[in-house]
């Protein structure tokens, strides 16, 4: 199967497919968004929604109200997270991630959010674009 590029919605589709197939806690409700700062001036956005033990994604925002948080970040960050390169948290402290929302919300889904993570990680080796800028 032939990679697709990173922060499009083929690789939202991509995305999407993966983490359909994982089951979490059905407690967790929850809407991540990130707002990509591309270098043509565009914005990509996206969210990943876990509600009633299932997770999707989808391009564009994610639903408003409570639970949603919404990352924003250029897309070097991205990608540098999307490929398994660093910590959010870290990026986060230094002021390369931004945040708004409960933060706290993720410590509750944290469970959720380790089982995506792997789901997300299998779809790596199928996202072009991953690869650290010339």
């Amino acid at each position: 199967m032939d990679a697709v590029e990173f922060l499009t919605e083929e690789w939202v589709g991509l995305l999407g497919a993966a983490v359909a197939e994982v089951r979490v806690d059905p407690e967790v409700t929850l809407v991540i968004e990130q707002n990509v700062a591309c270098p043509d001036g565009s914005v990509f956005v996206w969210h990943l929604a876990i509600d009633r033990g299932r997770a999707a994604a989808a391009a564009g925002p994610g639903r408003a109200g409570p639970g949603r948080l919404v990352f924003s970040t250029d897309r070097e960050t991205a990608r540098w997270i999307a490929a398994g390169e660093g910590s959010a948290q870290r990026l986060f402290l230094e002021g390369q991630l931004r945040l708004d929302g409960d933060a706290g919300l993720l410590t509750g889904a944290r469970a959720a959010l380790e089982a995506l993570g792997e789901a997300t990680a299998a779809i790596r080796g199928r996202t072009a674009g991953l690869d650290a800028p010339g």
